[in-house]
């Protein structure tokens, strides 16, 4: 991704957070196992916000641009995470015993937080994630 002409901050942001990205998950398919069980997974797309992160790709590659808009929008997709939560376990998010966000960064983890009414013990391993790996 990285794009050694493109002298703008957020593609310098880009290229260090999404260019040696790696991740793995290991799944069983028994209940006996203990840890995390998916009981439901759902995606939803807030309408009009394909400017906020994207990239347009040219002959050299990919180009990141990001708006500093995106930090703001927590306020839009909130009552979406709180409608999927309480059709999965019939329960409001701030009823959850925990949360694991991947929010990018502390300002919309406290976001988060302030949206959904969450008792910030409840977002421990996010916070503890950010500070001691960044993104």
């Amino acid at each position: 991704c990285y794009q050694p002409q493109d002298t703008k901050l957020h593609a310098f942001i880009s290229a260090a957070l999404f260019g040696d990205a790696v991740s793995a998950c290991v799944m069983r398919a028994d209940d006996q196992a203990p840890g995390f069980k998916i009981a439901n997974t759902g995606s939803y797309f807030l309408p009009d916000s394909e400017h906020y992160i994207k990239y347009d790709v040219k002959d050299s590659g990919f180009h990141f641009t990001l708006d500093k808009a995106v930090m703001n929008s927590i306020k839009d997709v909130a009552p979406m995470m709180e409608e999927l939560n309480y059709e999965t376990f019939n329960q409001h998010c701030a009823q959850n015993d925990f949360f694991i966000f991947h929010t990018g960064g502390r300002k919309i983890l406290d976001e988060l937080v302030r949206q959904r009414d969450l008792e910030p013990v409840r977002v421990g391993q996010s916070r503890v994630s950010v500070s001691e790996a960044r993104n």
